[in-house]
């Protein structure tokens, strides 16, 4: 929600909140960063790069957790499996890099002293 926020500040910034609730505010969270930076910065976020990548596995935990189906539940101490655990701390440790990496490369594409990068001065 955070990553999701501050695209849309920055967006709106720069692009005029009418404009962004008009045009961008559909777009899923992935493209609006894509399509967000390329207007303002006239620089694409490298998709082969770690910020991307990062950015998009966290988008992929959130929609797991936001969109989960229903299943049996067990309310033993096992019914937290192991495979779950580690699932859980990778997508932990995945956010966090996700922000730290979109953070730095966002601050080479955009520049500006007042507001660097999608999350300002972070």
């Amino acid at each position: 929600m955070y990553i999701e926020a501050s695209i849309y500040d920055f967006g709106c910034i720069y692009l005029g909140d009418e404009y962004v609730q008009k045009n961008l505010d559909r777009l899923d969270p992935l493209s609006k960063i894509n399509v967000i930076l390329k207007l303002v910065t006239n620089k694409d976020l490298s998709s082969d790069g770690q910020a991307y990548e990062h950015v998009k596995k966290l988008f992929k935990y959130r929609n797991y957790l936001v969109h989960s189906k229903t299943k049996p539940a067990n309310f033993d101490e096992k019914s937290f499996t192991l495979r779950e655990k580690v699932e859980y701390c990778k997508a932990i440790e995945s956010a966090k890099l996700a922000v730290e990496l979109l953070d730095k490369e966002t601050k080479s594409l955009n520049q500006d002293e007042y507001h660097p990068g999608i999350f300002g001065h972070f």
